[in-house]
């Protein structure tokens, strides 16, 4: 089904609904990636980050169109690299992405609890730390207002995905990337069979609105991608 007729024909349940047209910064959502994995590797060691290193320099250098360069090995040296093309390449955060995805599934034996427990908790803490949504913490349990007070937070930041969230009848949110940014990442790590415990597709956005929700709520929560057509894709967040 295309997207266009699947969005079309799914209003069904909406109460609410609400756009953000932002297209993120490359830089900002960069050195978020990177902080992530910082975070990541403080759970698996440094075998973690040198992973990570390997795997999202032959992504870079794959888009780039160019040969490895000599002498950029470490997680530094290949996260300044990467910075220096974003230039060439404005979604380098991609490689990143791609990087913790490859790393995490090699070390748990697969796409394992541990590794996806990993992420979301470093997600939160990169979120936490940057202070972005202080002033709204703990200001709704609605996890439709959450998204949208921090979906206008990101907004003026340009950290924001182009988004459509959805307030659904029976209290779930419902989360549509207009183009989304992390294609690149997800569509080679779904050809490569990197898929969540329960055989579904991992979904950058829907894990970042995950963190999100949890953060301004204080609740538990989980999401369920719905409809997979990247990057045109969409997903709930329910609560547990």
């Amino acid at each position: 089904m295309e997207f266009i007729e699947w969005l079309e024909g799914s209003t069904l349940g909406v109460v609410e609904e609400r756009e953000f047209r932002c297209v993120p910064d490359s830089l900002l959502t960069f050195l978020t990636a990177k902080e992530t994995v910082e975070e990541v590797s403080q759970v698996f060691g440094p075998v973690f980050k040198n992973m990570v290193a390997r795997y999202a320099l032959e992504f870079e250098v794959e888009k780039l169109g160019c040969e490895k360069p000599e002498g950029v090995e470490t997680f530094e040296e290949v996260s300044d690299f990467i910075a220096k093309n974003l230039d060439k390449y404005p979604n380098g955060f991609c490689a990143l992405i791609y990087g913790m995805l490859k790393a995490e599934r090699l070390l748990q034996g697969g796409t394992g609890a541990g590794a996806r427990s990993a992420a979301i908790d470093a997600i939160r803490n990169v979120i936490k730390k940057s202070g972005l949504l202080d002033e709204i913490v703990g200001s709704t349990k609605d996890p439709y207002e959450a998204m949208l007070k921090a979906g206008e937070i990101y907004e003026k930041l340009n950290v924001e995905s182009p988004i459509k969230v959805r307030k659904l009848a029976d209290g779930s949110v419902e989360v549509m990337t207009l183009d989304c940014p992390y294609t690149d990442a997800c569509t080679l790590a779904v050809k490569e069979g990197i898929r969540r415990v329960i055989g579904n597709v991992e979904c950058v956005e829907l894990i970042l609105d995950w963190a999100t929700v949890e953060i301004v709520t204080e609740k538990k929560y989980d999401y369920s991608l719905e409809h997979y057509d990247p990057p045109k894709c969409s997903g709930k967040l329910f609560k547990l």
